[in-house]
């Protein structure tokens, strides 16, 4: 018995690694508001009903003569937009805004301290008193806005093909 809560300890602890800067930084580019993740555009739903929707027809990059939809959705304190391609049957989600302290974050939250959001997610790339970008390995860009050194807004510009 006194074996087996030894490999049990053991066990535990051999499992707790901790994240590095850049796996945080992956996990919030795809999952930074707790409930959703950003390659499921149906999880925003967590989110309420928009209360305001934009559409504007566009011409698919990569095919001639097909049309797509850029899809602006208003919520309270959060912009999505989104492309759709119905032909394609492709919906991605390539921008958000978060400005609402009742969004839930993952790692941060608005009002923050400007050191706070370095030492969860390490040297970003732009460093300034008011603006923090980061960019994923993938080449998603995620900018923390700041202003008397309190994070005002968190905003994610998500690389898509």
């Amino acid at each position: 018995m006194r074996y087996f809560l030894v490999f049990l300890i053991i066990m535990l602890f051999s499992c707790g690694r901790r994240e590095t800067f850049s796996e945080r930084l992956e996990r919030f580019s795809e999952k930074g508001i707790v409930g959703v993740d950003f390659n499921h555009y149906h999880t925003f739903s967590i989110l309420g009903n928009p209360v305001k929707a934009e559409t504007l027809t566009v011409n698919n990059p990569h095919y001639e003569g097909i049309r797509d939809y850029v899809i602006t959705d208003y919520y309270k304190g959060v912009v999505v937009k989104r492309y759709e391609s119905p032909t394609f049957g492709k919906s991605v989600v390539f921008y958000c805004l978060v400005e609402d302290r009742k969004v839930k974050l993952e790692y941060v939250k608005i009002g923050d301290k400007l050191d706070r959001v370095r030492r969860t997610f390490g040297s970003p790339k732009v460093d300034s008193d008011s603006l923090l970008i980061y960019v994923t390995s993938a080449g998603s860009e995620i900018n923390f806005y700041f202003e008397h050194g309190n994070l005002r807004k968190v905003e994610w510009k998500l690389y898509i093909d």
